[in-house]
């Protein structure tokens, strides 16, 4: 029974997100050794790269709300956002490198 109550609530959040490319239909993560930030189907299907070339990707953080992805390339320093669908990439930080002792 827990089961299916845990599956109507993500359905519940699922469908009350706003409409568009951010959408709760997508698994968003970040590749370090191809360098590369990606998306995919819940299921696994539809793999896209939406960003490629960053040096030490970082993990993506969602605003849904404003449909942006943002994400560190750690090595570099910067933080960046583009849209949900890959487009309008920009770089908002450099040079942020912090080295731990």
């Amino acid at each position: 029974m827990k089961r299916f109550f845990c599956g109507c609530a993500i359905l519940c959040l699922a469908v009350s997100l706003p409409s568009g490319d951010a959408r709760a239909a997508y698994i968003y993560w970040s590749e370090y050794g191809s360098g590369t930030m990606n998306r995919a189907n819940l299921d696994g299907t539809g793999r896209k790269t939406l960003a490629s070339g960053l040096i030490f990707p970082g993990t993506p953080a969602l605003d849904v709300p404003d449909g942006y992805l943002y994400f560190p390339d750690c090595l570099p320093g910067t933080i960046q956002r583009m849209k949900l669908d890959g487009t309008g990439r920009t770089t908002l930080v450099r040079g942020q490198i912090e080295m731990a002792d």
